[in-house]
């Protein structure tokens, strides 16, 4: 909500990514997770910690920034995107480090207490690269980059598992390349009770796929991209309320059934972003929010809004200064305020923590030359607003009559001329 007074000048603000935080020559590369206390909780690889080896950190959304775990090779290294249970922990993975050096599965509290409850040896895993999916049994799966007992040349292809928050690891399918390699992205379990995933590479075109996979590890492709529809997707599926699921590939966003129908959406062309390596995130509105690591004005990467139906808005590009080049998903308030991380750019080119608020606010006001008055504002893009005014803020309650309602439009901007002739009259902008 934004009050202002009748002809004050104010000058025009598209949506622009707020740096709230700016880190001193470190690579955040994670998403960033709500905690129930509403401070932000995120995983890198040297976030301040007292090691290479990366750290868990608290940031709140004034961008003070807490450590509250750092790896150290023994516990693992590089972790990955965090997940929230409902024991009020957050689980994840490493990439590298443990017992053998090829990863481990671990659990850290609010307080900082990081403890290790898996490590992968190879056979049943190597190298995860992605988040934890809570099951509806209470269990964690999860997929591998490397490691299992299928192998091309030296690389291996990877892995789905299973693993209880006790610690037991179960190894539920080892991929073969023909059926996919290589998954960098973490699973979604979808209505079916199956879950839902993607790998890089593999497929009869080595350009990826899409899978599903039974909680007891019955794999099926269901997809398998080529060069021309989208390839090689880095990113998860999110789960629509359709029923479909959605995500990105280098170039485009594609939607698909549970059944295995893909349909192409949006393609990246440069001008409104290229190169997606995060997946998408689902608002309250029902629209779908997500990065583009490329393209954009500067060339420095795009925050966009995307309709079930493929309508695409892009909603802001970062400038170098305010970050450069996101690759993790988007993190949505209870206001519909974004926040995110990019890899780097920022006052000190080490990368940022930025916030993109949905909070509708004026951008103008003018008086013309007929009397009349032109507000402007900004919002997010196709969303209701509501214009009330009033001639007095005296009382305990001024009583506010409603101008107008409207919608903001494709850019986010609304534009409105009042035809009152009032010496002394105040506004107030409101959106759902």
């Amino acid at each position: 909500m934004c009050c202002v007074l009748l002809g004050k000048s104010l000058s025009a603000a598209p949506l622009q990514p707020e740096v709230i935080h700016t880190f001193q020559g470190t690579f955040p590369l994670s998403r960033l997770v709500r905690g129930e206390d509403g401070n932000l909780y995120g995983s890198s690889y040297g976030w301040s910690g007292g090691s290479d080896y990366g750290s868990i950190c608290r940031v709140n959304t004034n961008g003070s920034l807490t450590t509250l775990a750092s790896f150290n090779a023994t516990n693992g290294i590089g972790p990955n995107d965090l997940m929230l249970a409902g024991d009020h922990c957050f689980y994840g993975t490493t990439i590298g480090g443990g017992d053998y050096g090829f990863g481990t599965v671990f659990r850290v509290t609010t307080n900082g207490l990081l403890t290790t409850l898996a490590s992968f040896n190879f056979t049943n895993g190597s190298q995860p690269r992605s988040p934890l999916c809570l099951g509806n049994d209470g269990a964690l799966y999860g997929t591998t980059y490397s490691g299992g007992s299928y192998a091309v040349g030296t690389n291996y292809c990877g892995t789905v598992f299973k693993v209880t928050t006790n610690g037991e690891l179960t190894s539920l399918v080892t991929f073969s390349l023909t059926n996919g390699a290589q998954p960098m992205a973490g699973l979604v379990q979808a209505t079916d009770g199956n879950f839902y995933g993607t790998t890089y590479y593999g497929g009869s075109n080595s350009c990826g796929t899409v899978f599903r996979v039974t909680p007891e590890g019955e794999l099926a492709s269901l997809h398998l991209f080529d060069f021309y529809e989208g390839r090689n997707p880095s990113s998860g599926l999110t789960l629509g309320k359709d029923g479909n699921l959605y995500s990105t590939t280098y170039g485009t966003i594609y939607r698909i059934s549970l059944s295995g129908v893909l349909t192409n959406l949006v393609w990246f062309n440069g001008a409104n972003g290229l190169g997606s390596m995060a997946g998408l995130t689902l608002g309250a509105d029902d629209n779908f929010y997500g990065t583009t690591y490329y393209g954009g004005i500067n060339n420095w990467g795009t925050v966009f809004q995307m309709t079930s139906a493929g309508s695409l808005t892009q909603l802001s590009f970062f400038a170098a200064t305010n970050g450069a080049g996101p690759r993790s998903d988007l993190m949505i308030d209870d206001v519909g305020d974004l926040y995110g991380t990019v890899f780097g750019g920022g006052p000190t080119g080490g990368g940022v923590v930025f916030r993109i608020s949905a909070r509708p606010k004026f951008t103008g006001i003018s008086k013309q030359s007929a009397g009349t008055f032109l507000l402007s504002g900004s919002g997010m893009p196709n969303d209701s607003y509501s214009i009330w005014t009033t001639t007095e803020l005296q009382s305990t309650v001024p009583s506010w009559s409603l101008l107008t309602q409207s919608q903001f439009d494709t850019n986010g901007n609304f534009f409105y001329t009042d035809t009152t002739t009032a010496n002394s009259r105040f506004y107030r902008l409101s959106a759902p």
